[in-house]
């Protein structure tokens, strides 16, 4: 047959000049002999750049097997010996003793065990993802493993800069507490000093300066052909040592030039031994983002100077898998744990049609591949938290509102398509357009449900019990905020504003608060005895983190859960949408609660 040209593979292996129909029976070859040698356990692992066939990934010795990637046959090898040190996608984190004498002894009774053997963890390793559940004390783990000495950056959500400089002073007393409050203010740590920067004032990453890079390389090419027999002397101690600082990141070096991604303006490199944590490392889900790219190249700083990089975050995937894959490579833990973007194509059942990717159902590899780098623990299996009672509270909605919700199932040809378009936008198969629709009717079916929330409101201040009211839309929050003896939390809240409110509500000052997305993280409100979710948010994850501001440690009477849901099919669509979402977060290992509710 004829084709009109060929297709090249970013890693060879693909013979020019396939048409598309045997392209695409080849690249599915492919996967299958990956999925199969991955499953057989063979010992090997992921390359960032190969060393010959059959050559030892991490000691150059010579090992048997090899290693089918997606792209082609590559030398992806490790021996025996090499796995037996963890050197395998197959083996998991090991547990390790925590070192708490930079602590006091205070602190250290504070410690749950398994916030210790996280501490452990994460003083084992240069890098790692801290992903358990909301209210687990993530915060603290990541303080108290922290070393001694150096400085500490650690980047928060601006509702988060004050709370985390406060966990500093319980956990760290030993820190000189800095708040970064704008980008012109940004500056690295000094020894003792914990930085709290926000995530929207990192200074801006500039584009790499390649040509730089290249002619560094180029150098430590001739400087090794000038010690390839040169005797013992002066001349061969000085060419070692340059050899030695232009060999210090090799791998980083060869990434900068992949990503062309540099280091940061008028930022200069930070102090050997800098340590980094992101706090809600889910900001940086969006691999385009400016501020995901600020992060990455902090974090690449970081590195460079030899410091630790902990990621803290509940929820590392929140809707679609690309999002993972960008909090990983925050971290530089892509690759360690998944190698290759073809092969996390792959363990995702992805599907590429022309240059989109159209994601399937998570293998069971990817919890393997993410134990190597990433620690996660449900509240309910590691703290004896007080129970939360849930139960769900149907409004009737007024004639108009339920007018325009039947002309959106209308038009869109009945429940099952509409539920199914709402899918595909998800998966990124589809356009805006049906969702902008439902966002519409959705905003106006949670105003007809403000006179059910606000006497159950009533009910509950009657019964003198603290409330907290959540919902994904502003008016309940508004209407809320309002009313006498209440705080709210919306985008606008400036962030010390946020914290007051919450320290307020939990200190008893405030008989109620009213929370949008922009309180659904970084703060506590455990002095709750109720908590409402007026509206819900599209995702299942957003939604457990804002329940998790009530429930979580400090939490000590039971919670009654009420979620307020209109009396329409579109309603449950919603509800439909986050329950698929929530399988396909337990197929990673990343499930939000225990038995899915």
């Amino acid at each position: 047959m004829r084709s009109g040209g060929g297709y090249e593979a970013r890693r060879g292996g693909v013979p020019g000049g396939l048409c598309s129909g045997c392209y695409q029976a080849w690249r599915e070859d492919l996967r299958e002999a990956f999925l199969q040698a991955w499953r057989a356990g063979e010992e090997m692992v992921w390359a960032r750049d190969s060393l010959g066939v059959g050559q030892c990934q991490r000691c150059g010795v010579p090992a048997a097997g090899g290693w089918v990637s997606r792209w082609g046959p590559v030398a992806l090898v490790v021996c025996g010996a090499c796995r037996e040190r963890g050197w395998s996608l197959r083996i998991s984190a090991e547990a390790h003793e925590p070192d708490l004498g930079h602590v006091p002894m205070e602190v250290r009774e504070r410690l749950f065990d398994f916030q210790r053997a996280d501490i452990g963890t994460l003083q084992a390793h240069d890098a790692f993802l801290l992903a358990s559940d909301m209210g687990s004390g993530k915060s603290a783990v990541s303080l108290v493993a922290l070393p001694r000495g150096p400085g500490i950056l650690a980047i928060t959500p601006s509702s988060g800069q004050a709370t985390y400089a406060a966990e500093a002073a319980k956990w760290r007393p030993d820190l000189a507490v800095s708040l970064v409050r704008s980008r012109k203010d940004f500056r690295w740590p000094m020894e003792g000093e914990l930085c709290v920067a926000r995530w929207d004032s990192l200074p801006q990453a500039a584009q790499a300066g390649e040509k730089a890079v290249r002619e560094n390389l180029a150098r430590l090419e001739q400087v090794r052909g000038l010690l390839d027999g040169l005797p013992d002397g002066p001349e061969r101690d000085a060419l070692l040592a340059e050899q030695a600082e232009l060999t210090r990141y090799p791998e980083m070096v060869l990434r900068t030039i992949r990503e062309r991604e540099a280091a940061l303006d008028l930022v200069g490199r930070p102090p050997a031994g800098t340590c980094i944590v992101f706090d809600e490392a889910h900001y940086a889900k969006s691999a385009r983002a400016q501020r995901t790219r600020n992060a990455r190249a902090l974090s690449r700083l970081v590195a460079w100077a030899g410091g630790k990089r902990y990621l803290l975050t509940a929820t590392p995937l929140l809707n679609r898998p690309p999002e993972l894959w960008s909090v990983l490579r925050l971290g530089d833990l892509h690759e360690e744990a998944f190698g290759s973007w073809g092969a996390y194509e792959t363990l995702w059942g992805g599907e590429r049609i022309g240059r989109r990717v159209v994601w399937g159902e998570a293998t069971p590899e990817v919890r393997e591949c993410l134990a190597r780098v990433m620690v996660r623990r449900l509240a309910e299996d590691v703290l004896d938290l007080p129970p939360m009672r849930r139960r769900k509270v149907v409004v009737d909605l007024d004639e108009e509102v339920v007018r325009r919700c039947d002309e959106l199932l209308q038009w869109a040809g009945g429940e099952e398509n509409l539920e199914e378009m709402l899918q595909a936008v998800a998966d990124g198969r589809g356009g805006s357009t049906v969702f902008e629709r439902l966002a519409k009717e959705r905003a106006a079916v949670t105003a007809a449900k403000i006179p059910a929330l606000l006497e159950l409101v009533e009910a509950e201040e009657a019964a003198g019990r603290p409330v907290a009211v959540f919902s994904a839309h502003r008016a309940p929050v508004e209407i809320l905020g309002a009313r006498r003896g209440w705080g709210s939390i919306l985008g606008g809240t400036k962030p010390e504003d946020r914290y007051e409110v919450a320290r307020d509500f939990c200190d008893g000052g405030l008989r109620g608060v009213a929370y949008s997305l922009a309180g659904a993280e970084a703060i506590s409100l455990t002095s709750a005895r109720t908590l409402i979710l007026a509206s819900a948010a599209w995702n299942p994850a957003t939604n457990e983190q804002a329940i998790r501001r009530v429930q979580r440690i400090g939490t000590r009477e039971p919670v009654d859960l009420i979620w307020l849901v209109g009396r329409h099919p579109v309603e449950e669509i919603v509800l439909a949408v986050n329950l698929r979402k929530m399988a396909m977060l337990r197929g990673a290992g990343l499930e939000i609660v225990r038995d899915g509710s």
